[in-house]
């Protein structure tokens, strides 16, 4: 992954942040850091096509996103990245199995195949007892848990977690992180990271500090 002089404002003559450069080789863990307000989760933002850069360019598994349509960002999304949220946003109607069935249903695969992918993943993280559950039967742990299952059960090239373990206690959080480096191992993806935790950062393998004038190595 690589951006180059990335800048985005939301007003004339006021950027967020400005010339921002990252390279992020596969596999590796990055934590994001930085102060409340500096624009941290837009830059997942614009990593993950959901929004554009006022200049500069994105690059994410050999592809120009700010070269692509809105369309061909919403394809890109859907066969490359998951994307883990502090909030979980799990579909409150929806078993655990069938949320993280979505992204492969989405995709187009069968009942089938989307099923066998989702127990396998929610097997490998502790939840196959759980698979029948609605979000709201679950604690916060099996929630995030759930919500990793869906983000990696397509086998994404790039993982984007926007302070994952900002609802969990301490100890439940480690235990997330560590299922969280664990998976990304696993299956090879890339992790990125948004994080206020010093603690949750220094298990990554690198920190990257966010200000107004770019990014640097924390």
């Amino acid at each position: 992954m690589r951006l180059e002089g990335v800048t985005r404002a939301f007003a004339p003559g006021q950027p967020l942040f400005r010339a921002v450069d990252l390279t992020i080789r596969a596999g590796e863990r990055v934590a994001l850091c930085g102060e409340s307000g500096v624009g941290k989760s837009t830059l997942l933002n614009l990593i993950a096509g959901l929004d554009v850069p006022d200049a500069g360019t994105v690059e994410v598994a050999g592809i120009r996103l700010d070269a692509l349509d809105t369309e061909a960002r919403t394809r890109f999304r859907r066969d490359t990245l998951g994307f883990v949220f502090q909030a979980f946003h799990l579909l409150p109607h929806l078993s655990a199995r069938r949320n993280v069935m979505v992204p492969l249903m989405l995709a187009g695969r069968g009942v089938a195949v989307a099923g066998a992918a989702a127990d396998a993943v929610l097997a490998d993280l502790g939840l196959a007892a759980r698979a029948g559950a609605l979000p709201g039967e679950l604690s916060g742990g099996e929630q995030q848990r759930v919500a990793l299952a869906r983000a990696l059960v397509h086998k994404p090239a790039l993982v984007l977690a926007d302070e994952p373990t900002g609802n969990l206690d301490p100890a439940t959080a480690r235990g997330a992180l560590d299922r969280i480096f664990a998976q990304c191992a696993r299956s090879g993806a890339t992790l990125l990271m948004v994080t206020h935790s010093p603690e949750i950062a220094a298990h990554a393998d690198r920190r990257l500090v966010l200000g107004p004038q770019g990014i640097a190595e924390g």
